[in-house]
């Protein structure tokens, strides 16, 4: 049975999180955003890539129409450029319909315990907790220092948790962020 988290992936499943591969030995879990999976899904809206417009609609509410004049001509620009579904500008109006469609949960690299691999996996504190799932038995202190220090979870294949991962508490929702939350939806909606 795949680990995840520290523990076996069907309890993952059972808590209706699921995941998506993301590059050689990571795997991200997330927990979806039906309602927005299904919007998107409808207007063929995969991720947004474009980090200027996403710092955009993060600076306005969602659902809420926001009074055109009260955006620059460079805020217009992007979101008039926007895939449909993003949002509506009209005549007085600005409306953002896209929100986060996954909630970031927790990252895994099955690979041999190292500090490389507790460095890779720091790559993503700013998004999720993290933990390194050891292919072997024995883990050096070295490693398990370093994991430590920086937050990073350690267990073994065979289930053994050797270091619990920090939570993670976002301390606000940034448009990197959200970049990266739209990555994984891109990757989620087959885009």
């Amino acid at each position: 049975m795949e680990l995840a988290f520290g523990v076996l992936a069907q309890g993952v499943v059972d808590l209706g999180i699921e995941s998506v591969p993301w590059g050689p030995g990571f795997t991200v879990f997330f927990d979806p955003v039906r309602d927005e999976l299904q919007r998107r899904e409808a207007v063929s809206l995969t991720g947004v890539p474009d980090r200027d417009l996403l710092r955009t609609l993060s600076e306005l509410p969602s659902d809420l129409p926001v009074l055109r004049d009260s955006l620059t001509a460079v805020q217009i620009r992007r979101l008039r450029r926007a895939q449909v579904g993003v949002c509506e500008v009209g005549r007085h109006e600005v409306v953002r319909r896209l929100v986060p469609a996954v909630r970031l949960k927790h990252v895994t690299l099955l690979s041999g315990p190292s500090v490389t691999a507790i460095h890779q996996l720091s790559q993503y504190a700013p998004f999720m907790s993290r933990t390194l799932v050891s292919n072997r038995d024995r883990v050096a202190t070295p490693v398990i220092t370093e994991a430590q220090r920086l937050g990073v979870g350690v267990c073994t294949v065979d289930g053994r948790q050797l270091i619990d991962a920090m939570p993670f508490r976002p301390s606000r929702h940034t448009p990197a962020a959200w970049h990266f939350v739209e990555r994984v939806t891109d990757r989620v909606l087959g885009g």
